[in-house]
């Protein structure tokens, strides 16, 4: 979060993205063309704009954090039709600008972490919530409840915005099941 306040300095639209990719597990290019208010469900976040293959999803708002991310990304806009990325541009040269400022912030792999690690930082604490313990990645318990643990990976694939388990495990690890 630190960072993501180094990179506000400098693009508050960036910024915001990020945010949106930690606190809703967003790629990229979903958090650059969300609508946040058209996006707002109360209890939800509607993904419709910029996902993969055109697969919408809804993510429901659990913690104070995603709130207040969502509510600060309001007042970005300037329509109630905006979008996050700038209203000036194209889709291809926000998300080029997004590219730019992230590595000018020094957010890249040589310096230990990406944007796209908020993603999987995301689908941790998500899993986390639904299993009742820490994932693989993050030292959780082994051998684990097959049942619980098909079920928070299930559910951490669909707030992903994935069809199938198994893209999980590029996010969370893969632990042994005990059968």
């Amino acid at each position: 979060r630190a960072k993501i306040n180094e990179v506000r300095a400098y693009d508050s639209r960036v910024a915001m993205a990020l945010e949106l990719e930690l606190a809703f597990g967003l790629r990229v290019q979903e958090a650059c063309m969300l609508r946040p208010f058209i996006s707002d469900l109360g209890a939800a976040l509607d993904v419709r704009r910029g996902t993969k293959n055109g697969r919408p999803r809804t993510v429901e708002i659990r913690n104070a954090y995603q709130r207040d991310v969502l509510d600060r990304a309001k007042t970005l806009v300037q329509s109630r039709t905006g979008s996050i990325g700038d209203p000036t541009m194209s889709l291809k040269t926000v998300k080029s600008r997004y590219n730019r400022v992230v590595r000018r912030s020094g957010i890249m792999k040589k310096n230990g972490f990406t944007s796209h690690g908020l993603r999987h930082e995301a689908a941790n604490d998500y899993y986390e919530e639904q299993a009742g313990h820490a994932s693989p990645v993050r030292g959780g318990p082994e051998p684990v409840d097959a049942a619980n643990e098909l079920f928070a990976r299930l559910q951490t694939s669909e707030f992903l915005g994935h069809s199938r388990e198994s893209a999980t495990t590029h996010y969370l690890g893969r632990a042994r099941r005990a059968d």
